[in-house]
């Protein structure tokens, strides 16, 4: 529910926030509406698209007085913005993070093998091959000591930040 009586009191603490991105609406219009060719450049723009989408929804959020709720939603736009800071020092690790969802795929594929059966009708033998072909083609690339690791980076997301930017490793470290 809106909370309209909150609305001055938060647009008046945080003047400097609104004042920042109440206009980003057509630059945000104009750095998406190039497009993209490589890769990683695309991996950029979809995480960038992302996590511009979402500074509305925390916007609204704080707003009508669900901080907590927009720091959920701020967390994972932090996320983001770490993925991408290290992806631009280590472009030659787009393809684990393109090809990590085969990863994801098959697990959920195993999870649904055992415990949902029913639920495989729903997907074709052409997505199913598909996932099969693509799990087998990079899982070697994910594997160290026979275990396939739960991520696309062999970095913790602690690694991930410190070696991104130190003012990451600093803004993960403080709650």
């Amino acid at each position: 529910m809106p909370n309209a009586d909150f609305w001055p009191v938060i647009a008046e603490k945080h003047k400097r926030f609104f004042a920042l991105t109440d206009n980003l609406g057509p630059t945000i219009d104009k750095v998406f509406g190039v497009g993209m060719s490589e890769p990683l450049h695309k991996v950029w723009r979809y995480l960038a698209k992302m996590t511009a989408n979402s500074l509305s929804a925390v916007t609204l959020l704080g707003l009508n007085g669900f901080g907590i709720d927009a720091l959920k939603v701020a967390r994972s736009m932090f996320e983001v913005s770490v993925v991408i800071a290290y992806l631009r020092r280590h472009p030659e690790e787009v393809d684990d993070y393109l090809d990590f969802h085969f990863l994801v795929a098959m697990k959920r594929h195993r999870y649904m093998e055992k415990y949902a059966p029913h639920l495989l009708t729903r997907i074709s033998p052409e997505a199913i091959a598909k996932t099969q072909a693509g799990f087998a083609r990079v899982v070697h690339r994910f594997t160290h000591k026979g275990r396939v690791r739960g991520h696309w980076c062999n970095q913790s997301f602690a690694g991930m930040c410190a070696d991104a930017d130190p003012k990451f490793e600093e803004l993960y470290l403080t709650p």
